[in-house]
């Protein structure tokens, strides 16, 4: 058989494989999508920040010096307050992620040292017939809130709203009004001030960046404002009346009450620990890049369509 006619041959055999080899799939695997690093999971942390606190205090008492004890009345006095102080805690909180957007809750206790003393001689002190002073100082912080975020990468972006809890002790001095009754002949301390420790309920809104500097770690800066509502206190100070001979002017500052209003805004610094491996997002499956794989191809046999080939 001539040369020519066998590479012919040849190269029409060899032609088929070939065309099948190109219809076959590419079994390399497609690289792997980057890992997403995930906000959610439980955390614990620590803050430190500083309060700023504004109390409005109103004081009322319609009774008249005689029933009142006061050197003139009724009485209707207002003065504000502005306590200031470093405040720490601590925090635990979960967060879920679904793509971008960050839902969760916290909860946290800080100790407040915001505090603040003013001395008056008006007001008040002109019917205690001596200067009027006021302390304040707030105690306790506590907070149960829900946050909502937008996370990019390892920053979080997130706003905050919730329950919050004020723990505020008022101190009432008065000055001039009498430290001692007598009656039948005895001398009888009489304080001359109150105190009034006030535990309210109120609210709390806030916004915050937090970056993660590692899988477990991140830090956070953080503004809230709180709202504590309105509390009524009654003066408990120098109520005491003499009775009997020798007796000493009464001084009981009866009927008087104090309206303190409170409102607070802080900013804090926070550092926090993410327990357990970060939990990655729900992610979509991505497409396979490169042509769709064929159905299986029937087992290898003879082509009974292909024409035979002519003897050359």
């Amino acid at each position: 058989m001539p040369t020519r006619a066998i590479s012919w041959a040849a190269l029409l055999v060899a032609l088929p494989g070939v065309a099948i080899a190109a219809d076959l799939p590419n079994k390399k695997a497609p690289a792997p999508a980057p890992l997403m690093f995930s906000w959610g999971g439980l955390y614990v942390g620590t803050s430190v920040g500083y309060g700023f606190s504004t109390l409005n205090e109103t004081g009322v008492d319609p009774l008249t010096p005689a029933f009142s004890g006061l050197a003139a009345g009724p009485v209707a006095y207002q003065q504000s307050y502005s306590p200031r102080g470093v405040q720490t805690g601590a925090h635990v909180g979960y967060l879920k992620q679904y793509g971008h957007f960050v839902l969760g809750g916290e909860a946290d206790v800080d100790y407040a040292t915001n505090n603040t003393s003013k001395t008056l001689f008006n007001g008040l002190g002109v019917v205690t017939n001596g200067p009027f002073q006021t302390s304040i100082q707030d105690n306790l912080r506590a907070s149960l809130v829900g946050k909502a975020g937008y996370a990019d990468g390892r920053s979080l972006y997130y706003v905050l709203g919730g329950l919050s809890i004020g723990d505020t002790q008022v101190r009432h001095n008065y000055w001039g009004m009498p430290s001692t009754y007598t009656s039948f002949g005895y001398s009888t301390p009489n304080p001359n001030n109150d105190i009034n420790n006030i535990e309210r309920f109120g609210w709390t809104v806030g916004a915050g960046l937090e970056y993660a500097f590692t899988d477990h770690w991140s830090a956070s800066v953080e503004y809230r404002h709180s709202d504590f509502g309105t509390a009524t206190v009654t003066s408990t100070g120098n109520q005491n009346s003499g009775i009997g001979p020798n007796t000493l002017a009464a001084g009981g500052i009866f009927g008087l009450t104090f309206k303190e209003r409170e409102t607070e805004d802080s900013i804090r610094l926070g550092i926090n620990y993410h327990i357990g491996m970060p939990e990655m997002p729900v992610m979509a499956a991505v497409a396979p890049k490169g042509p769709t794989a064929p159905p299986p191809a029937a087992a290898a046999g003879p082509d009974l369509h292909r024409p035979p080939l002519s003897r050359l």
